[in-house]
Formats: C-alpha cells, structure tokens, sequence
C-alpha cells in the first residue's frame, strides 16, 4: 500500500509540472484553438509519460523484489525472506558471542585457583597427631623408646609381686621381661587396668594391680596441710542480678556490701569444647597424688562435679581445716585466641579482709607459677594480685590461685586436656609448693 500511495503522489507532482509549463495565453500569438491543442497535446503527452511511470513503477502485492520479477514469484519469495532474515539474525549474533566468551574464561579460571586454595597438604596433618611413643608402623613385637620426658617428672612405682613387662597394653602381647616384687618403675601414663612404665629406657605396660606409688618420707614435707580446690562446678546459679536472685550472691568478703554471683561454671575450650570444671579436677586428683607421693597431707574441697559450694565456702573450710596452703585451681580464657600461658593470683598488700597473708600468698604464687612454666613449657605470666576475688578475700591461710592456661588457645586448649599435660602441671606446681614451704623454713617460719 505504501508503494502505491509514492506512485500517486508522483503523478500528482508531475500533472502540475505540467500544468506549470503550459504556455501562457497573454504572451502567445497562436491562435485560442491552436493553443487549446497544443496543451492539450503537452497535456496528453504528460499524461502518457505518468502511465508509463506507473506501468514501470507498480508493485505487485507488498512485492519487495525488482518489478521485474514475474508477480508468481512474490508469494514464495515473500514468506520466505522475512521468516529467515529476523529469526537467523537475532539468533546467530547473541547465541554466538554469550555462548562463546562465558564457557571459554570462567572454566579456564576455577580449574586454576581452587587448587591453590584446596590442594594444600592437609592429608598429612592427622599423622602429627599421634603419640610420638607409639608409630604405628612398628612391629608388634619390638617395644617402644622411653620418650623424651625427665624421670624426675615421672612418679616411682613399684611392683608388689613379679610382673610381666608387655610390648603392648593387652595380655596376649609380646613379653619384654618378668620383674620380680619391689621393682622400682616410672610411672609414664595411667590406662586404666594396664600402666604405661619406663624401664630400662623402654615404654613398656603392665598391670595396674600389680604395681603402687613409692612414697617419700613424710619428715621431708613436715606433714603439711595442702586444700586443693578444683575450681568452679557442674550446677551453678543463673546471674539474674542480687535483686531477682539474691540466694545466688554472696559478699565478695567479710562484711562487704559488694555481692557476687556465688560460683560459676567457668569457661570451656575453644576446640574441645570442654568445660573448665572438668579439666579443673582432673589436674587437682593428679596434684593431690603428686603431693601425697611427696608425703603431704591433701584435702580436695571437691572431688566430682556434681556439687554445690560457693566461693566462700570453699575458703572457710581450709581456714577451719587449718590449712598450710590453700591452692584453687583455673584455667584462663580471653577474647585473642593468642593469649597464651600460666599465671597465678594473690591479695595485694591493701587487701582490705587479709593483707596479712599478702607475703605468704605472694611467695606462694610466685614459687607456684615459676616451677610450673619450667616443668611445662607455658609461657610464665606471673603473678596478679586482686582483692576483688571472693575466695581470697574470705581465706585466712596462705592462699594462690593458679590459671593453668588459656582455654580460648587453641593450643593450650588441647594440652589442657592432655594427661601427660596435667601431670607435668601437677609435678611443676607440687615442685612449687616444695619450693614455698623451703623458703618458709629458711625464714624460720
């Protein structure tokens, strides 16, 4: 229909092109008649030439080729062009590109930087896990190497009948040695029914009934009284404020209007996931051992965790029992996971309920914390003192608090949970305790 509208218009132009060069009746001396046939003819010569435009220039139904081409050929070149031009067009040019650049970059980029990320040694990691003392490729009928650990560290056992000396912690395991009654050993780990011993710069094992702790002569410890307390509890009090609650406050000291919550859980590890007062009467059970071993007289405020007493009660019962030292056991946590070694904490020389007991719990704490970090390896923090901590203020025997280590360490955390660990810190802090009481005695005290 366009088309054939431009043709109109055309011959519309041309009919008054024509009329425009017509001659003009005043400027002619042509007769009126010759004039008449004159335009007339002009006229009929423009007319025929607009038909032969027309004629060349008519399109056949919505044609779009030349006017050449025969009219039959519209209908089957018409449909075809206008469906392959719009769907190849369109489809070849977006297709071609999107599919072409996202398959070739992204998957050259992952196969290159997840390696660097993933592939790192991680499979050997487990095996530094494993107890230096027991390789699992040796044979089964070679004994292991003592570790590396002083004897010194080690208690003295020995045996109360003759004993089989195993390869391995079971009764069809390879025999070492038969020992006879009263040989000394050290005692390396206990596993329950089976003990894990040095002899003869071995690790061997052998029955746990069959073998008991050697003790010192009481005379060297002069019988003194040690109160252990492990501290924290299983149960504890919610700190909904004195105002809601006030059975689960108690004075941070005699006669103190500043009350405190009466006891807490404590923390718990940052990997294992452990809480405090588990690993705090687990060391205080090897502690009374190590100091009984040396012939001290030991008082455990608690031994399970199913208990409840507060701060200050566990103060008052060593000062009822009189006791030569009071020790509280901790283990420490802080918001940097580096945090890391042992301290100990003691009223200061203001201590407003016992700053008479300040040089004793200062000795105590220093000579504590200094044998522990040397028996363990811990980084020695020092001494703090406080008197804002109920179960020093409350005490009126020499008193130390001893935080272990870091329970927010990673590090520490997993030593902490350690047997081997908590024994070399009961060994350091009864070397401690020794290390008091001989200055004491040098003091005439």
């Amino acid at each position: 229909m366009k088309q054939k509208w431009i043709v109109f218009l055309l011959a519309v132009m041309l009919m008054l092109s024509a009329c425009q060069n017509a001659p003009d009746p005043a400027q002619t001396s042509v007769p009126e008649e010759s004039r008449t046939q004159e335009g007339s003819q002009a006229a009929a010569g423009t007319l025929s030439g607009i038909g032969d435009i027309i004629t060349n220039l008519s399109f056949p139904a919505e044609e779009t080729q030349a006017p050449t081409q025969a009219p039959t050929q519209a209908p089957t070149q018409a449909p075809t062009e206008p469906p392959t031009q719009p769907p190849t067009q369109p489809p070849t040019e977006p297709p071609t590109q999107p599919p072409t650049q996202p398959p070739t970059q992204p998957p050259t980029e992952p196969p290159t930087e997840p390696p660097v990320i993933i592939v790192p040694p991680t499979p050997t990691e487990p095996g530094t896990t494993q107890p230096p003392t027991q390789p699992p490729q040796l044979p089964d009928d070679q004994p292991y190497d003592a570790p590396d650990v002083p004897l010194s560290q080690l208690w003295k056992v020995k045996t109360t009948d003759s004993l089989n000396l195993r390869l391995r912690p079971s009764a069809t395991a390879a025999r070492f040695e038969a020992v006879p009654a009263e040989t000394v050993l050290y005692l390396y780990e206990d596993l329950g029914e089976w003990s894990a011993v040095i002899y003869k710069e071995k690790l061997l094992y052998c029955s746990s009934a069959y073998i008991t702790l050697m003790q010192q002569d009481p005379s060297e410890t002069g019988s003194k009284l040690i109160v252990i307390d492990a501290g924290h509890q299983m149960h504890t009090p919610a700190d909904v404020g004195y105002e809601n609650n006030p059975a689960a406050y108690e004075p941070d000291g005699p006669g103190s209007e500043i009350y405190k919550l009466r006891v807490s859980s404590g923390t718990a590890g940052v990997v294992s996931r452990r809480p405090e007062y588990e690993i705090t009467l687990e060391v205080a059970l090897r502690l009374q051992a190590e100091l009984e071993y040396r012939g001290y007289r030991v008082y455990m405020i608690r031994t399970t965790n199913d208990v409840d007493l507060s701060n200050a009660e566990r103060a008052q019962i060593a000062n009822q029992l009189g006791a030569d030292a009071f020790i509280r056991l901790h283990c420490n946590s802080f918001t940097d996971p580096e945090a890391s070694g042992a301290l100990t904490l003691c009223q200061s020389k203001e201590n407003p309920y016992n700053a008479h007991l300040y040089a004793k719990s200062r000795m105590l704490s220093e000579r504590i914390v200094s044998n522990l970090c040397a028996a363990t390896g811990a980084r020695n923090q020092g001494v703090t003192e406080s008197d804002t901590m109920a179960g020093i203020n409350w005490c009126s025997v020499p008193v130390s608090i001893v935080e272990m280590g870091f329970m927010s360490n990673p590090d520490e955390d997993a030593l902490l949970c350690s047997p081997l660990y908590q024994q070399k810190l009961a060994y350091g802090m009864a070397n401690g305790i020794d290390s008091y009481f001989a200055s004491q005695a040098d003091l005439g005290q």
